[in-house]
């Protein structure tokens, strides 16, 4: 029983401690090679350098156009490629947006 609650507070954990996210459009080579999977510091400098040759990557298509950057590998990083700046916070809000929220921890028991 223990070991059962102990998984479940684990798969709900588990969000808040999934991977970060990376931007391909600010990173540089060294953040690129620690942060996806099957990148060393050679694949990550292609990266960079396509970047600067053609300007920002717009999707998952462009990093396929990189030499040695086939389907399984952009497949194995999908989830963690961001493009935008606002994408690599993707819990943040700014004032004035309708989603902004104001809530704050803990909540007051005096809303209620």
């Amino acid at each position: 029983m223990v070991l059962l609650r102990i998984c479940l507070c684990c798969l709900l954990l588990q969000p808040v401690f999934a991977a970060q996210t990376v931007n391909v459009n600010t990173a540089d080579a060294a953040q690129l090679a620690s942060a996806l999977s099957g990148i060393g510091e050679k694949k990550a400098q292609l990266i960079v350098a396509w970047r600067k040759e053609n300007g920002p990557f717009k999707s998952l298509d462009d990093l396929g156009k990189i030499k040695g950057f086939g389907p399984k590998l952009i497949e194995r990083n999908k989830d963690i490629i961001v493009f935008s700046e606002s994408a690599t916070r993707p819990y943040h809000r700014e004032k004035g947006d309708p989603t902004h929220s104001t809530l704050s921890w803990p909540m007051s028991n005096t809303s209620r």
